[in-house]
This record gives C-alpha cells, sequence and structure tokens, in this order.
C-alpha cells in the first residue's frame, strides 16, 4: 500500500514538473504577433472580404508538398499572399534577394518563395475550376519599426512596410476589374479547405505545430470528428495519492458538440512531425498536452481533393473531360517537341505538339512558357491520366 501512494506521489510531481510554465521562445512569439498584426490590418481594410491565417497551399509541382503562405486577403478585384517578416536593421537586396544585412542571408530566395505561393493559388484555381484567376500578388511585409530600407527595397513592388500596407492594397486594385461573385465564391470555398498546421499547446506555455501522425492519437481521437482536444489534471496531490492518477479529456467536435471524459493515464503518447526540411518527429506525452487544435478536417489528398461544393461536384461528374472537350490548362514544362499541360492537378495531363501551334516556330519562345495558361481539346485519351491536345483559339 504504502508503495503503491509513494509511487503516485512520484507520478503526481513529475506531471506537475512538465506542466510547470517556462519562458516563451521570444523570437517565435514575435513572429507569430507579427503575422496577427498584418492579419488584423487586412481585415480592417474595407475592400477585404476574407481572409486566412497560416494557410498551406498545395505545390503543384510535388508529391505532397505545401507552402504556408502567412496571411491571404481576398479582395473584389484581387489576392494577396502575404509573407510577414519582424526584420530588424537595414533591409537590401543582394543579389536578387532580400537580406538582413546583419545577417547571413537566407538560402531560399525570398522573392521566389512567395511567388511559388501565389503562383499555386492560381494553379489549383485553374485545375478546379478550369477558368484562369488573374491578379494574385505576392507581398512582403515587414512589421517591426526598426527595420530600414535601402533605396532598392523601398523602389521594389513587393515590400511594403506594414504601415503602408492597406493603402497598397487599395493602390494595387485601383484600376483592376472586379471578379466575377462566382470566382470570389469559388476561390473562398477552395482557400477554405486548404490545411493548416495541427498546435498542440503544452501545458508548460510552449507549442508544437506540425502534421499529427494519425496512428498515434489514443483513445480513439480522429480529426475527422474532432476539431480540438483539451487535457487537464482532474486531481490534485492527495486525491492522486489516495485514489492514483487521473486526466479528464474535454473533445469538442465539428459540431459543436462538448464530451468530457475521465481517464486513467497509462503513459499514452500523441506524435507529430514539424515542419522541418528533415520532418522531424517529436513523440509527446499526453500529461504534457494542454490541448490539440487540428489544422484540417481530413489529411490532404490530391487524388480525391476537390474544392467544389457537392453540387458542383455532381455537375462536373456529368461533364467531365472527354475527346471533343475544351478546357483550359497550364504549361507544366518543356519537353522540347512538346509542352506538358495539365488540365487537373495530378490527375489529367497531355501533350501540346508545337509543331502543330499556330506559330512559327521561332515565335513560339516568345508567346509560350511554363506557367502560361492556353485553351485545349483534346483529341486522344492515353490510359487514365494522358492526353493529346491541339490548341484552341477564342
Amino acid at each position: 500500500m504504502m508503495i503503491t501512494m509513494f509511487n503516485r506521489l512520484k507520478w503526481h510531481n513529475k506531471i506537475t514538473k512538465s506542466r510547470k510554465l517556462v519562458p516563451a521562445n521570444g523570437q517565435d512569439e514575435a513572429a507569430k504577433k507579427a503575422e496577427l498584426r498584418v492579419l488584423n490590418k487586412v481585415k480592417k481594410n474595407d475592400l477585404t472580404i476574407a481572409t486566412f491565417h497560416q494557410k498551406r497551399i498545395p505545390n503543384v509541382n510535388k508529391i505532397r508538398g505545401f507552402g504556408e503562405v502567412d496571411v491571404i486577403a481576398v479582395t473584389q478585384k484581387a489576392v494577396f499572399a502575404i509573407e510577414v517578416k519582424n526584420w530588424t536593421g537595414e533591409i537590401d537586396i543582394v543579389d536578387g534577394n532580400l537580406v538582413q544585412t546583419n545577417r547571413k542571408p537566407s538560402k531560399n530566395n525570398v522573392f521566389d518563395h512567395i511567388s511559388t505561393k501565389a503562383d499555386n493559388i492560381k494553379f489549383v484555381y485553374l485545375s478546379e475550376f478550369r477558368n484562369e484567376l488573374f491578379e494574385v500578388k505576392p507581398l512582403i511585409v515587414m512589421t517591426n519599426k526598426n527595420c530600414k530600407f535601402t533605396e532598392a527595397v523601398e523602389n521594389h513592388p513587393m515590400v511594403i512596410k506594414i504601415s503602408h500596407l492597406n493603402d497598397e492594397i487599395k493602390a494595387a486594385v485601383k484600376k483592376l476589374d472586379d471578379y466575377e461573385t462566382s470566382t470570389t465564391d469559388n476561390l473562398i470555398m477552395m482557400l477554405d479547405k486548404f490545411p493548416t498546421w495541427d498546435t498542440i499547446s503544452l501545458a508548460n506555455s510552449q507549442e508544437e505545430i506540425g502534421d499529427i501522425v494519425e496512428n498515434s492519437m489514443p483513445f480513439g481521437w480522429d480529426r475527422t470528428k474532432y476539431s480540438s482536444v483539451n487535457v487537464s489534471m482532474a486531481r490534485g496531490l492527495f486525491t492522486t495519492i489516495l485514489f492514483g492518477p487521473q486526466i479528464k479529456l474535454t473533445t469538442m467536435s465539428h459540431d459543436g458538440n462538448m464530451v468530457e471524459e475521465l481517464i486513467k493515464p497509462n503513459e499514452e503518447t500523441v506524435t507529430i512531425r514539424r515542419p522541418t526540411v528533415n520532418s522531424e518527429y517529436h513523440e509527446l506525452p499526453i500529461t504534457a498536452i494542454e490541448s490539440i487544435e487540428f489544422g484540417c478536417r481530413e489529411s490532404f489528398d490530391w487524388e480525391n481533393f476537390s474544392a467544389k461544393s457537392n453540387s458542383q461536384k455532381s455537375l462536373r461528374d456529368k461533364n467531365d473531360f472527354e475527346v471533343g472537350g475544351v478546357y483550359n490548362g497550364r504549361i507544366a514544362s518543356d519537353l522540347g517537341h512538346a509542352f506538358l499541360v495539365v488540365l487537373k492537378e495530378k490527375q489529367l495531363k497531355g501533350l501540346l505538339y508545337k509543331d502543330k501551334l499556330d506559330v512559327h516556330v521561332d515565335l513560339i519562345k516568345q508567346f509560350y512558357s511554363v506557367g502560361k495558361t492556353v485553351k485545349v481539346k483534346i483529341t486522344k485519351f492515353k490510359g487514365k491520366t494522358k492526353c493529346n491536345l491541339i490548341e484552341v483559339h477564342d
């Protein structure tokens, strides 16, 4: 009996220590606050009709790749994909890259990084709705008041300070035509379906973001059922010594239904894959966790992904790709003798032969490039995922 009570005391002390508050990472906290400042700034812009935070945009050139966009602002005339930087000191452009002169430059080109994400928004929209999405504008917003722009940065159209953000958005859309209502509706629906990171808030005030490994979750936790899970200690020191360890689990379903359950812990853990280059895995005991917020309702799957509503999906099923059908696609690569054109990301692509184009061979490079949208007709299927194409002119 005494050994049992002593073990319970040890367990309580160990868990209490693991849940003791520790100082937050100052740099991470500053970056998070910077993103929220920009998010709140664009929300207050009277031109903004929808905003998104930390959306992971699928990379059309990778099987499972994503690119996180810190803030997305949708207006009636344009979409802004915003990279937030809380940099201090002098900001300059060196060898075509945006850099802090007092820091070692990033290996990734900051301009290319956010521009690629903006392009992917356009490419996925084209793939889903078969219409081109114009005016997706990449921006890099500096939030720290102690940053100083060189003349090169001051004159660069993609880099602005947070104090000028809303004025820049208003100026950028001033002469643009409005999207059709269906375009903004479809765009918002698509962006809403893209995932964000799963977030595990630890009881010691630390935070882990990434992708929770599905089969690591105990107690039947399931992102398709629950939007969040909370963990708390159900007993204090004396009741733990007398009756043993107990925790309270509170699950919140997607329809807002909350269920509380008392559980005797048995060293259960949750594993999260961190968003690092090497995809580090971190195993966390549930007794150290305060809450889990799932970033998406289901794991993203290119083969089954659809940004459409159920009624739109039914309509598409009746009017799927067919020989003789005319569709918009994007040029994904130049194969020399032909262009590879994607009609449906990861599902259907076709060859557009250069000798079939109504352009002189010497002018092809002027009119056709990777990323360009082309209107094509399917002439022949080659299996379920490949086809031959010819260009169609209005």
